[in-house]
């Protein structure tokens, strides 16, 4: 996926010159059994790691949602509250929520605008039990949940569980945040313009998630 990100158009293909970021290492053990230190800079170029990948037609490359249209017929959502950002932390346990979120000041933004930075829905301090499969679904301007093909699918969270060799369920509650790339989503569903937008959460099952805060931001 970096391989096509960096191929694509548009000012946003950038590498990243952050050091902190590069010069972050792992250590593993080569083909030879011997422990090295590896540095993410490393990584980057897959010829200096001695592989390409083929070069064939990608077909899903621009392929985009349909906006969900059906309105006012129920989805897989039995329940959903209303929630103010004035109530966080909010429980997702066994219901989905639908909280308003207002914009930017710079709405309606011109294709170059938008190439240059990309307005990203932030998901603040995500609480959950590292041992628990959490998960839940984002969706915008849209309360019925209709599905990823559908362009109002923001994306998903998701926690693959966690547990230590030494045995025993040990619990660990983690926080963590969500960013999603909304750009091309209010694009697509003709919302590029709204002053709000209606954010939903739809948990997946029923275990215990906490969001602590939502928020608009630009990023370039």
């Amino acid at each position: 996926m970096w391989n096509i990100w960096k191929t694509l158009d548009g000012p946003k293909r950038k590498d990243i010159t952050d050091t902190d970021f590069l010069d972050t290492s792992f250590v593993f053990y080569d083909e030879k059994a011997r422990l090295v230190r590896v540095k993410i800079r490393d990584c980057l170029d897959t010829k200096v790691l001695g592989y390409v990948y083929e070069e064939v037609d990608l077909l899903w490359l621009k392929e985009r949602g349909t906006p969900h249209t059906t309105v006012g017929v129920p989805g897989n959502i039995p329940n959903v509250r209303n929630v103010e950002r004035t109530n966080f932390p909010i429980n997702l346990e066994g219901s989905a929520v639908t909280i308003v979120v207002p914009r930017l000041g710079k709405k309606a933004r011109s294709k170059e605008e938008r190439e240059e930075e990309e307005e990203v829905l932030v998901v603040e301090d995500i609480s959950f039990d590292g041992i628990l499969p959490v998960k839940f679904d984002v969706y915008v301007n849209e309360e019925y949940a209709p599905g990823p093909a559908n362009s109002e699918f923001a994306g998903c969270f998701a926690n693959v569980p966690h547990k230590h060799k030494h045995g025993g369920d040990h619990h660990h509650i983690h926080k963590v945040s969500l960013n999603l790339g909304i750009t091309d989503l209010l694009d697509e569903i003709g919302a590029d313009n709204d002053d709000f937008l209606r954010v939903t959460f739809v948990p997946k099952n029923s275990y215990p998630v906490t969001i602590g805060g939502i928020k608009l931001e630009l990023l370039s």
